[in-house]
């Protein structure tokens, strides 16, 4: 799936930020990138992009006016939701394209051992 999001409008890295603030809420450029285990200043170019598309908005942080908070705009929600339905489009073609019906019950069967062990 990652190979294929190669062809989307948006790198997987902004998709993981944008997730994360959609699912999360409002955090500091700080915060994501303890989050994504990645450097502050990498996370800072990363949120510069998303901002500049109009999928993120930075605002005053209303207890710590030191703090700036990163949070998802409607546009970013509808970049998620485009992104999601994209590779779930991809996906529902390569197993009818590509797995036989013998694979394709294989693989349902597996998805409800997983539902199971997931709780």
């Amino acid at each position: 799936m990652r190979a294929e999001s190669a062809n989307q409008k948006y790198s997987w890295p902004q998709l993981v930020v944008l997730k994360r603030l959609e699912t999360e809420g409002p955090m500091t450029t700080a915060d994501l990138a303890r989050a994504e285990r990645i450097k502050p200043q990498t996370m800072g170019e990363l949120i510069g992009e998303l901002e500049a598309d109009e999928l993120v908005a930075r605002r005053d942080d209303a207890s710590d006016g030191r703090r700036r908070l990163v949070s998802i705009t409607r546009a970013g929600s509808r970049a998620v939701a485009e992104s999601r339905a994209e590779r779930q489009s991809w996906l529902a073609r390569a197993i009818e394209t590509q797995l036989d019906a013998d694979e394709q019950r294989a693989l349902a069967g597996a998805i409800e051992i997983l539902r199971k062990l997931s709780g």
